[in-house]
């Protein structure tokens, strides 16, 4: 049975590969690890130069389609200020502008776990947060880790399943034996980049706090993210709870 079912679902994974490979999609296993260097890093003077700000910003009607990708950073940039997190999280605003710019970048050419699906997560639950009153009952810690996990929930993505993964024995597959093999690579790609002094957002934050906030990140990120509007609502009704 085995031998039936793994021989052709292997070719067709080798040959997805190809395809993939023909497409110039970058789908090296650990592709984020070559950008990490100081030789490439983001700055903050590479900030776009956009002066429009985005009405809209907190609806649940909004077309990031309309944007372009330079729009669309400073969109995030725009939530944080909006929700008050910069004070309120005391996050220095260069370290958010190189941390953003950087995911920007960490995030592949792919079809659909890009850099805008990103954008798309987060301005979702950022307009829950604002527009439905969800908000209402978070903390700003709570806040600021939830738009963060949504921008970086798929870091790195290669643009390919965990069935995938595991059928091909991907490197991915291996490092993760198997077992939630994306989701721990874009919570672990995740985590790693906060230890960078360049993009620690959380420099501001106690010890604490910082704990608190990588807890539910990884609970967050790790987890299957396509309940994570249930996640966001049911996180929202724990904390009416108390």
């Amino acid at each position: 049975y085995q031998r039936r079912v793994r021989e052709p679902t292997l070719a067709k994974a080798s040959a997805m590969s190809s395809c993939w490979a023909e497409s110039a999609v970058d789908v090296r296993p650990f592709a984020h690890e070559h950008v990490m260097g100081p030789e490439s890093d983001a700055d903050a003077s590479t900030w776009p130069d956009v002066s429009t700000r985005r009405p809209k910003l907190a609806s649940l009607e909004f077309n990031q389609f309309d944007c372009t990708e330079d729009e669309l950073v400073c969109g995030l940039f725009e939530m944080y200020e909006s929700l008050g997190l910069l004070e309120a999280c005391h996050i220095d605003s260069d370290t958010l502008k190189r941390f953003l710019l950087r995911v920007r970048r960490m995030y592949r050419r792919v079809p659909f776990h890009n850099f805008r699906h990103a954008f798309n997560v987060a301005q979702a639950c950022f307009a829950m947060m604002v527009s439905l009153g969800v908000g209402l009952r978070l903390t700003a810690l709570d806040k600021f880790v939830l738009l963060t996990s949504c921008i970086a929930h798929d870091l790195d993505h290669p643009g390919f399943s965990n069935a995938f993964q595991t059928v091909a024995g991907t490197a991915l597959s291996v490092r993760y034996n198997n077992r939630s093999v994306l989701e721990s690579h874009h919570s672990a790609t995740f985590q790693s980049l906060l230890t960078h002094a360049d993009y620690d957002i959380l420099a501001g934050l106690t010890t604490e706090q910082v704990r608190t906030f990588r807890d539910i990140a990884i609970e967050l990120v790790s987890a299957v993210f396509a309940n994570w509007v249930y996640q966001v609502s049911l996180y929202a009704a724990l904390r009416i709870d108390g």
